[in-house]
């Protein structure tokens, strides 16, 4: 009987350090409940701050090889130029009829002579 009086104050004190350990990992768990959550939330914002770098990234990439403001103009000067030879030979081309339409005309007449 002498041993089991000795043990109950250790159960006493376990039974106590058991309680305080338990209500430490309780506040602990609210504390760091809220750290998770933010992590949560950073981590769900790094994924979409990596999904628009790429979409920054595929757009500046698109920029570049789009014609620059001289390459634009050089065109416009090329379409100007085709413009100034098609006038030339539709000129060309309302002579050439005038000549084949002569000359059909004289071959016409010509074999009703």
């Amino acid at each position: 009987m002498n041993d089991a009086l000795t043990l109950s104050p250790l159960i006493a004190w376990i039974g106590g350090l058991s309680l305080i350990f338990n209500f430490a990992l309780s506040i602990y768990s609210v504390l760091v409940s809220g750290a998770r959550a933010n992590k949560l939330r950073l981590d769900s914002h790094e994924k979409v701050l990596n999904t628009q770098g790429l979409r920054l990234a595929a757009a500046e990439q698109t920029l570049r090889v789009m014609p620059a403001k001289d390459d634009l103009h050089g065109l416009s000067l090329a379409v100007s130029e085709v413009r100034g030879d098609l006038r030339e030979m539709r000129a060309i081309m309302g002579r050439m009829e005038t000549i084949i339409s002569r000359h059909e005309d004289h071959l016409l007449d010509g074999n009703k002579r």
